[in-house]
This record gives structure tokens, sequence and C-alpha cells, in this order.
């Protein structure tokens, strides 16, 4: 389901689906704020490797509720409404991201993959996750609440997780590629 909602963002705003492979390498954070359940509004930052360059573009998507007479049967995670997005975008030579270790993401565990008990759990928050692509391979790597999940179990690959989630959300930051 996940996969399908971040197809709609990117529909939605003319991105491609990384699920369909990409020419080099391209990983992209999400950030996607809940509250009820409902999706709210996104935040994308993209990295993408062309050549000797990567190309840093972050999106900020502004999505609303369907309130038509449909409003009962419309799911907000498999059929996103956006309002409006803003994007920035620059290019910087590739050395740029050597201090994220890019292939060691392959080797992050989404959250279903963990053994946390069925008695924690999280209705609101936040979900993040890092979507990886290259010509011949797609990972997508989702945690809800990750902090949460790591103070209430201590399972190390939460936190392994996290440190690569905020390791590329700060290399943007740091070269000034987001909107507040």
């Amino acid at each position: 389901m996940q996969v399908e909602h971040y197809n709609s963002i990117c529909k939605g705003i003319g991105l491609n689906r990384l699920y369909d492979g990409v020419d080099s390498f391209e990983v992209r954070a999400w950030r996607q704020f809940s509250v009820f359940g409902m999706a709210t509004d996104e935040e994308i930052y993209s990295l993408r490797l062309i050549d000797s360059t990567v190309n840093l573009t972050f999106y900020r998507v502004y999505c609303t509720q369907n309130n038509d007479e449909n409003f009962r049967t419309w799911n907000a995670f498999t059929d996103a409404k956006i309002d409006s997005f803003v994007a920035v975008s620059k290019t910087f030579p590739k050395k740029i991201a050597d201090s994220i270790d890019l292939r060691s993401l392959w080797n992050l565990k989404t959250q279903s993959a963990l053994s946390i008990p069925d008695s924690i759990g999280f209705l609101d928050g936040t979900t993040t996750s890092l979507e990886l692509a290259s010509r011949s391979k797609y990972k997508l790597i989702r945690h809800h609440e990750a902090i949460a999940y790591y103070e209430r179990t201590g399972i190390k690959d939460i936190a392994d997780y996290m440190d690569a989630h905020d390791k590329l959300i700060a290399l943007f930051q740091s070269n000034r590629v987001y909107v507040r």
C-alpha cells in the first residue's frame, strides 16, 4: 500500500516512479505526516547520481482531503489529493555525497521485517521511508514513528535506519536544498 501511495504522489507532481527502475541510482527519503491515520503533507528528498554529479531535489507536497460525496470510500494512502507542491533542485559534484555510504542503504531493514511485539503500536505520527532504485533493483524501507519504536525496543536496526535517513536529510539541509 505504501508503494501505491508514493506512486500516486509521484504521478500527481510529475515525478518518475522508482519502482520502475532508474538509469543510475536514486534514493528518496520520504516524510509523511499523519493525523488520525489520514495522510496530510509529504516531504521528499531525492538524491540522484548522474555520471560525476549528484542532483538533490526537495519536494514539499501539500495534500488535501477529499470533500466530495465519495469520502467514505476514498483511501488517502492510495489516491493522494494534491493541493500544491514546491520543489528546489541543485546539482553538485558527486563528492558531496561521500559522507553517506549509499551502498549500505540496501542493507537496512524495514520495520515490518523486525521482531517488534504486537503490544507496541502507534496510530498517529510521522512515517519515514527510504526508497532506493537502480537499473535492476528496487527497495522500500519504511518505518512508522521510528524513534518511538526504538525507545520502546532498543532494536539496533531501527537506530541504523534513523541514522541513514537523518544523514541523507542533513546533506540537503547543509547544502540549502529545502523549503521551510
